[in-house]
């Protein structure tokens, strides 16, 4: 198991088979990503195709998360992204992809 999620660690366990592979995306700049970095640097898999942006890390998934809640929740679509787009709002604005998530009682939700 690392900080990189479900993709990492199958990208670490085809290295570790043997197999060719090469990880891709983009990552925040902090200290769970550098882990991640090295673990694939040691691994054996290649990382060239791995962005590092210091913005906002986890304001995508902040976003879709809201959004997922508001519409189970039954909300209009229009409602839901509203939600989904003040929470965001508010990740933007925090550094850090964990600390960046705000809690529901953040968010002026249907105002």
């Amino acid at each position: 198991m690392n900080p990189g999620g479900k993709g990492a660690n199958q990208a670490v366990a085809v290295a570790r088979l043997g197999g060719d592979v090469a990880f891709i995306g983009k990552i925040g700049d902090d200290i769970f990503s550098k882990q991640s970095s090295q673990l694939f640097d040691e691994e054996g898999v290649e990382i060239g195709g791995i962005i590092a942006d210091e913005g906002a890390p986890a304001a995508g998934d902040v976003f879709n998360g809201a959004l997922e809640v508001a519409v189970e929740e039954g909300k209009t679509l229009k409602d839901a992204v509203s939600f989904a787009c003040q929470a965001s709002a508010i990740a933007v604005k925090r550094m850090g992809a964990r600390y960046s998530i705000p809690y529901r009682r953040e968010i002026v939700y249907g105002e």
